[in-house]
């Protein structure tokens, strides 16, 4: 016979593997340093395709995504700081440089990060 291909509402219920807890947590404690599904996966031991398929069927989420709005919640948190550069804070946040966060911030927040502190600085 034949086994049932275990449904999405099944898989909620699952408990992620002990890799992918791995996985996931290595993507929010090592945010600011190059990532890549490749090296995440050779670090918990993983082929880097499995990781990628079983990553989005728990989180519902890609790497890239989850990984980018990690690295958007950490400028988020920082932008409002006295005397914090953008493009320090780019760099500091994992991204390549200031046009690379502002397209991320934009494409996960909804405005760009300028717009963005001072909305939180008259909030405040």
């Amino acid at each position: 016979m034949y086994r049932e291909c275990p449904s999405s509402d099944d898989l909620e219920e699952q408990r992620p593997p002990f890799w992918l807890q791995r996985a996931t947590a290595m993507i929010h404690e090592e945010f600011r340093r190059p990532l890549s599904v490749r090296g995440i996966a050779q670090e918990v031991g993983i082929h880097p395709v499995h990781l990628s398929r079983v990553f989005r069927r728990f989180h519902r989420a890609s790497i890239g995504d989850t990984l980018r709005r990690v690295r958007v919640q950490f400028a988020c948190d920082r932008l409002c700081e006295p005397g914090v550069q953008l493009a320090d804070l780019a760099l500091s946040a994992g991204f390549c440089d200031q046009s690379q966060l502002t397209h991320s911030f934009k494409r996960v927040v909804g405005t760009t990060p300028g717009r963005y502190r001072e909305w939180a600085r008259r909030s405040s």
